[in-house]
């Protein structure tokens, strides 16, 4: 894992090594199984003889999953809230302090998660085949305290959100619908939002695949 997170570090520029605390495991509206981690802390590898240490990277933003916020609204045919804070230096600049004030901050942006008793760190449980969350009722989403230290690829979210403010400024430019979307004459891929507006659908983007990184 040191010597692939540094190859990509070196190659694209990205450092995707994060600790992933706590899980959110469940089930959207649509039966969708979802696990995933909610907070992504960065951190980074020290070797020391034999010993591997982990050092948090205090000048990098600990980070809400904004992966697992998308899927929330596509899954769950929704919208959060558009000014939930999902960046910060320190869990302190949005009054977050522990399990309880974490899954408040979530339900005020308009995601309900269940809590769970203590904040011990819990065994990572595998989920396989079509049943997998079969556990949970539609809708019904539950904290897991997993701890998980590993990459996180999170690229795609960031050109995600760039092709969304870029679409929100910009004027009717029919080359540029051709370069962001599969647009062309005969099948139209955008949806009319308001007069004047148009919106473009998520799984009408072209996202890089991880060996393009042109």
């Amino acid at each position: 894992m040191y010597r692939e997170i540094n190859a990509i570090e070196k190659e694209t520029g990205r450092y995707e090594l994060y600790v992933g605390y706590p899980y959110v495991e469940g089930r959207f509206q649509d039966g969708t199984f979802v696990k995933a981690p909610l907070l992504l802390f960065p951190v980074k590898l020290i070797k020391e003889k034999d010993t591997w240490l982990i050092d948090n990277i205090e000048e990098q933003y600990i980070l809400i999953n904004k992966v697992f916020l998308m899927a929330f609204e596509k899954y769950n045919n929704t919208s959060i809230q558009q000014d939930l804070i999902t960046e910060f230096y320190d869990l302190s600049e949005v009054n977050i302090q522990d399990q309880e004030s974490l899954l408040k901050y979530i339900k005020d942006a308009g995601i309900v998660i269940k809590g769970k008793a203590g904040d011990l760190v819990e065994r990572f449980k595998e989920h396989v085949g079509k049943d997998a969350g079969s556990e949970y009722a539609l809708g019904e989403l539950v904290v897991q305290n997993y701890l998980v230290l590993g990459r996180f690829h999170i690229a795609n979210n960031s050109i995600y959100n760039d092709y969304l403010a870029l679409e929100q400024g910009m004027e009717p430019n029919r080359l540029l619908d051709r370069l962001l979307i599969n647009a062309n004459e005969g099948n139209s891929t955008k949806v009319q939002a308001s007069e004047g507006q148009e919106e473009i659908r998520e799984e009408d983007f072209y996202f890089m695949t991880s060996l393009d990184y042109s």
